[in-house]
Formats: structure tokens, C-alpha cells, sequence
């Protein structure tokens, strides 16, 4: 496997989820089970610019990273793991819900799988 693909799988889903959050904000919120609010839609628009700027980072990784690529790796299968075990808590506690919420972790769970096993070549 291409030591870049994980890093652009993440990339490209954090640029589509920036989007969604930024211009499509009560789309975005309403099928986790979020209550729709003036202060829940800035949270998500910040939250938006947050991830797009983490996808930035994550698609520009493979480029500028060199011999740390390895590192990296693990890095994001870290941050992976974290999201992993975030929206899985929160999902077992009924904090959020849906389809929207189940996609997310088999991405995540899949991604961070792919990063760790990256990371050991």
C-alpha cells in the first residue's frame, strides 16, 4: 500500500466533513441527534475550521514529511484511535446517533488501521 493513501483518505475526509459543517451546518448537526441551536451551528462552524485545517495538514503530510513519514503514521493512527474512542463513548451513551455516526468510526477504525499498519514498514 502507498505510504501516502492513508494520509489522503484522511485528508479528503476532513475536507468533505469541513464542508459539511461549514456550509451545510444544520445538515451536518441534525442526524447525529444534535439540537440545532445559534450556539451549537458556531461550534460546528468552528469545529469545521478546526478539521479543515487538520485535513490541510494531513494532505500536505506525504509531501513535506520525508524520513518522518513513519512517525506520522503513528501520529494520526493515534488520532484516529481518539476519534475512534470519542464518538464510540458517545455513541454508547446515546450522546449521538444515526447512520452519519456508524460510517464515521468504520472510516476511523479503518483509517487508523491502515496508518498503524503504515507505520511499522
Amino acid at each position: 500500500m502507498n505510504p501516502s493513501l492513508p494520509f489522503r483518505i484522511f485528508g479528503g475526509m476532513a475536507f468533505l466533513r469541513a464542508a459539511q459543517a461549514l456550509f451545510m451546518t444544520e445538515g451536518y448537526l441534525a442526524p447525529a441527534g444534535v439540537t440545532v441551536s445559534p450556539g451549537t451551528i458556531l461550534l460546528a462552524q468552528a469545529l469545521g475550521i478546526i478539521t479543515l485545517c487538520l485535513g490541510l495538514v494531513a494532505w500536505r503530510i506525504p509531501d513535506v514529511a520525508g524520513d518522518a513519514m513513519k512517525p506520522l503514521g503513528q501520529l494520526f493512527g493515534i488520532v484516529a484511535a481518539i476519534y475512534v474512542a470519542f464518538l464510540g463513548y458517545n455513541t454508547i451513551v446515546s450522546d449521538v446517533g444515526g447512520a452519519t455516526v456508524y460510517v464515521l468510526l468504520a472510516v476511523y477504525i479503518a483509517l487508523g488501521a491502515m496508518f498503524f499498519m503504515n507505520s511499522k514498514k
